[in-house]
């Protein structure tokens, strides 16, 4: 039962009761051994602490820089909102445009990939994505004769 116990546990326990079994049979005292114990529960609390410290020091330095930064971001979303005032942003009609064009332009290459044969291009997912990059730039190109 014991052996199994002792497999269990972390490496980093100590079995005092080895260990006093050992210094015993050496006619070792046992306030060295309580001195010995003692120093390293105070090593391992000094360890705990500084790593405590380390972490509420970089907790308190992002808590600064945050802090710095809160005038800034106030002033910034104060300008957006006299801009659009209590209405919400236009984000529905954006994202419908993207997702149509987008589509627009996947379903140009669905169809535009079998026609890559004669260039050479025979693997289909090839196929796909250089007729995903010729609808796209075809996409800019026209985007951008339309603007001049």
């Amino acid at each position: 039962m014991t052996a199994r116990l002792v497999k269990l546990l972390p490496p980093t326990i100590r079995r005092i009761d080895h260990e006093a079994f050992a210094l015993g049979t050496q006619g070792v005292s046992p306030e060295h051994a309580l001195k010995e114990i003692e120093a390293t529960i105070g090593e391992e609390k000094a360890q705990t602490e500084y790593r405590s410290i380390e972490k509420t020091k970089r907790l308190e330095a992002q808590t600064t820089y945050l802090e710095q930064r809160l005038p800034d971001i106030q002033r910034a979303w104060a300008d957006v909102q006299d801009r659009i005032g209590d209405q919400c942003p236009p984000m529905l009609m954006p994202a419908l445009m993207l997702l149509v064009g987008a589509s627009a332009v996947l379903a140009e290459a669905v169809m535009l990939a079998p026609s890559l044969d004669a260039f050479g291009i025979a693997d289909h997912l090839e196929q796909l994505i250089f007729a995903f990059a010729l609808g796209a730039a075809s996409t800019i190109f026209f985007h951008f004769t339309l603007e001049t």
